[in-house]
């Protein structure tokens, strides 16, 4: 299916792409194409069958349009949204960025110290609160923030940029560098951990997932961005050969 950026004729970024191949990958048990991966028994598949059997030449070649037009669209539009062609970034290279990604923000554990403890100042409660719940993923903290009035309110009517952009910041400040290494390490891990901050709230049923999609780009470009331009883009920034 489009999203909704394309129906609407809006070119997705190259950072919002990469976050929905993230999302995708932390939000849900498996991969789902949305496509069949079922091979059919002949080439031409059922259309070819029904060909074949009444012998209609016309039939035939209305299934080879119809196959083409699939063929295109898939190139296009892409397995789940995620494939666009005319950004030259296929389907593996966003699949190989999003997962070296996660496996970064796996090896990079948040501290459990709080907010004081680890040198960050003058947040108020409510960001405190979030980021405690943000500590934990999946189905545990959107329960907790269900079971929570006020943190419900607070995310449905003043989920902005201003507070997405302190809970990530807050996160990233609690990473765990572990023996420090280069500076980029410390900023790929940081990197990881802002995909993981908009996964780990675009899971939450109160807060749209489009909403901290757009959040979540808006903080990499502002962030982010200077430094995988200095390293080649995405991919090379994230190569794997690279990565201790």
């Amino acid at each position: 299916m489009e999203s909704r950026a394309a129906m609407d004729g809006v070119e997705e970024s190259e950072e919002f792409r990469l976050l929905k191949a993230y999302c995708t990958r932390r939000n849900r048990p498996s991969f789902r194409s949305g496509f069949s991966t079922k091979k059919s028994t002949s080439s031409g598949g059922a259309c070819s069958f029904f060909a074949d059997a009444l012998g209609t030449p016309l039939l035939s070649d209305l299934c080879s349009v119809g196959a083409a037009v699939g063929v295109v669209r898939m190139g296009v539009v892409g397995v789940d949204g995620l494939l666009d062609r005319s950004k030259g970034q296929d389907a593996s290279s966003l699949s190989g960025v999003a997962d070296r990604l996660a496996q970064i923000a796996d090896s990079a554990p948040i501290s459990q110290a709080d907010l004081t403890a680890a040198g960050v100042e003058d947040q108020d409660e409510i960001v405190k609160k979030l980021v405690e719940l943000l500590k934990t993923s999946g189905d545990v903290m959107d329960e907790q923030i269900k079971q929570n009035e006020f943190l419900q309110e607070r995310l449905q009517n003043f989920f902005d940029y201003a507070l997405f952009e302190k809970l990530t910041s807050s996160l990233q400040s609690l990473v765990d560098l572990g023996q420090a290494g280069s500076e980029d390490r410390i900023q790929r891990k940081k990197i990881a951990w802002a995909f993981e901050v908009t996964s780990r709230l675009s899971a939450i049923d109160v807060v749209p997932r489009r909403r901290a999609l757009s959040f979540g780009e808006r903080y990499l470009r502002q962030h982010h961005s200077a430094w995988i331009q200095q390293h080649g883009g995405w991919e090379k920034a994230f190569d794997s050969d690279d990565i201790d």
